[in-house]
């Protein structure tokens, strides 16, 4: 939903941290919003879908609310009342503002009609994030807050951030263990949300970014194999937006469509 005069992509800089990976993420810690860990039961019932159906539209990155990005939203969100999805998940880096955060969740559910659940990328700060859910009001859902929404027959199991973040939300590969801890024993078919992608290989990969590295996150795609969901998307990389490893889709830049029946899962990138 990014305008396409802005530049996308893993920046440079992060890219070269990402190659590094030797104490880049322990010093970004330091000064990050700390949004990873679980918090009590974190968890939200609510009934989403068709029996045992369940179709989601996703975007992210929005990185703002320029007016040719609000305008994609709104033919996004058209496409996604179009297809009665029953939810949309937002994927982090909404924005960097209250106003930015809000004004794009705001936008997203009006012209989507269906409840919004929002999740942290690397750039929002942390007050401005809960606040500006709060504000967009209406059905609007803080996925840093609630890990798990529990759909009846699906479980969305949310995990905000990124590790490497300098100023937005920040995670550890301790605070994804609570992820898995929260899941554990149940027996829905599971659909991860995340920012950050797990870390792939080579140039095919969903986590392929600019400076020719692979920028996703090795703890994450532990999570990913713990987990077994039915089906994962990410964001971050948008440089690779589009690109899908079977039902574990990047969704970057892109909007996607992903449909859950019987514990099965297929997806489709929208043009």
């Amino acid at each position: 939903m990014a305008a396409a005069a802005m530049v996308m992509g893993c920046r440079p800089t992060e890219a070269a941290a990402t190659k590094a990976q030797t104490g880049g993420g322990e010093q970004a810690a330091s000064a990050a919003w700390s949004c990873g860990a679980v918090h009590g039961p974190a968890t939200l019932t609510r009934a989403l879908g068709h029996g045992a159906r369940l179709k989601l539209g996703a975007v992210a990155d929005t990185n703002g609310a320029a007016p040719a990005t609000l305008a994609n939203l709104e033919r996004l969100g058209g496409v996604f009342a179009g297809e009665h999805v029953d939810a949309v998940v937002a994927l982090g880096d909404l924005g960097r503002t209250e106003d930015e955060i809000a004004t794009v969740l705001t936008a997203l559910a009006r012209a989507a009609q269906a409840p919004v659940l929002a999740l942290a990328g690397e750039r929002e700060p942390e007050a401005a994030f809960h606040a500006a859910v709060k504000r967009a009001g209406g059905d609007v859902v803080d996925l840093v807050d609630t890990r798990l929404v529990d759909t009846g027959s699906v479980d969305i199991v949310a995990a905000p951030g990124y590790p490497f973040s300098r100023k937005g939300c920040h995670y550890s590969a301790a605070d994804l263990d609570g992820e898995a801890r929260l899941v554990a024993g149940r027996d829905h078919a599971r659909l991860l949300v995340a920012h950050t992608p797990p870390k792939g290989r080579g140039a095919g990969a969903i986590d392929w970014a600019i400076g020719d590295v692979n920028a996703g996150d090795a703890a994450m795609a532990s999570l990913v194999e713990r987990l077994h969901p039915a089906a994962a998307l990410f964001a971050h990389v948008d440089e690779a937006g589009g690109r899908a490893d079977g039902e574990r889709v990047n969704v970057g830049t892109r909007g996607v469509i992903v449909e859950l029946d019987g514990g099965k899962a297929t997806h489709r990138v929208l043009p």
